[in-house]
């Protein structure tokens, strides 16, 4: 009896262990043909020189495989081979198609949210080569120039270039105006990412639209308590004791945008728990920078 028993629970473990490992043997595989793919880096100009009048066909074929990469591999900004990969492939199909916006359109958003600014960029200004009458490419660099490089002298240049295309919406010249009085505009950046996110169907470009959403609805929020807080420390010379106490100074506290707790900053402000400590690093680098 115990000979039958014993290799059949034997048997039976060992069908519960190849069962566990499966779904981790099949993410190894799934990211080996992804890795295998990505040794292929097209150089559009060659291939429009062997194209044979299939340039547009090629240019389908290379985009559809860019976009199944992207969806396979985002996870967040970060600087990765793969990005650079995607930044090759969409220059190669605008190389191919320079005409077709969609990868100008959707190509500049998967950089930018890949962490590739400068691919970005440069996908989105051959677009507005290719289409000058076309407000989004300009203005999309605009948020690229706000956003990433803070630079608001270059977001109200392109800006205000985006304000004055035929079409373009209303509120693009008032964000132009914004940034010339280097004020910034969150809620232009906000507006434009609502919009970005509204418009696809890609859940990796809508997941880091709310992600970048989130954040900025955080920093609105703080903005508008930071200098009432100030004014209570200057009154009374004691800071909030907790988040809940903004109720004294007008406010309600609601959740959080960035999903996670609330704390009173060393500076007196409420803010969420990541914000707090991303602007300690901040003053930490801005205070090493000052010593050198």
């Amino acid at each position: 009896m115990v000979r039958v028993v014993v290799p059949l629970l034997l048997s039976a473990l060992g069908a519960l262990v190849v069962g566990a490992a499966m779904p981790e043997v099949d993410r190894t595989r799934q990211a080996r043909a992804v890795d295998e793919a990505l040794v292929f880096v097209p150089n559009g100009q060659m291939l429009k020189a062997a194209g044979a009048g299939q340039e547009e066909a090629i240019a389908d074929l290379l985009w559809v495989r860019a976009v199944l990469i992207f969806g396979e591999r985002f996870r967040g900004p970060e600087d990765v081979p793969w990005t650079r990969w995607l930044r090759a492939m969409l220059l190669a199909v605008t190389d191919l198609d320079p005409d077709w916006r969609g990868p100008h359109f959707w190509g500049g958003i998967m950089l930018r949210v890949s962490g590739d600014i400068d691919g970005s960029d440069e996908i989105l200004r051959r677009g507005e080569r290719a289409r000058p009458e076309d407000p989004f490419f300009p203005f999309s660099l605009a948020i690229n120039a706000w956003m990433y490089r803070e630079d608001n002298d270059l977001a109200a240049e392109y800006a205000e270039r985006a304000a004055h295309k035929p079409g373009a919406p209303g509120w693009y010249g008032a964000a132009a105006a914004s940034f010339r009085s280097h004020a910034g505009d969150r809620r232009a950046a906000i507006r434009f990412l609502e919009e970005s996110r509204d418009a696809t169907q890609n859940e990796a470009l809508r997941r880091d639209a709310e992600r970048q959403l989130r954040r900025l609805y955080h920093d609105d929020m703080v903005d508008r308590w930071a200098a009432a807080c100030a004014e209570h420390y200057a009154r009374t010379g004691t800071r909030l004791q907790r988040p809940e106490d903004l109720a004294l100074l007008g406010f309600t506290l609601p959740a959080n945008p960035r999903q996670d707790a609330w704390v009173v900053g060393a500076d007196g402000v409420v803010r969420g728990t990541e914000a707090e400590a991303e602007r300690i690093r901040r003053a930490r680098i801005d205070t090493f920078e000052i010593l050198q």
